[in-house]
């Protein structure tokens, strides 16, 4: 059941994170294919990422390692606290992900106001 209700809030949180990081960035001069197929690249990251954990999820087990976090491995039913947190913690990355790509996909098509005459 949460893995279906973080399926379902992972488009509008991404768009939601979208709408906070493009004011922040520079609109491209030379190269908008760069930014369309980089946001693309993003966007493609971070809908794995996330595909990735709702498996996890659904299974109960997170099991991550890598060079510089080491081992984390989180059982729903040993370690509860420690599971929601690392899967909230590693959902979060993948939001922020999509979010950027929509960010960057949206540099490419927007229409950005400036102050110059």
């Amino acid at each position: 059941m949460a893995a279906l209700a973080l399926s379902v809030a992972f488009l509008p949180l991404a768009i939601f994170v979208a709408a906070r990081i493009y004011p922040t960035l520079n609109p491209p001069k030379y190269r908008p294919l760069a930014f369309l197929l980089g946001g693309m690249l993003f966007l493609l990251f971070g809908v794995f990422a996330g595909y990735a954990l709702h498996g996890n999820i659904r299974s109960g087990v997170i099991h991550f390692s890598s060079r510089y976090f080491g081992v984390i491995h989180a059982d729903l039913h040993g370690q509860p606290w420690q599971f929601w947190a690392t899967a909230l913690g590693l959902y979060t990355v993948a939001v922020f992900l999509a979010g950027t790509g929509f960010a960057g996909i949206g540099l490419c098509f927007g229409n950005r106001r400036t102050n110059e005459p």
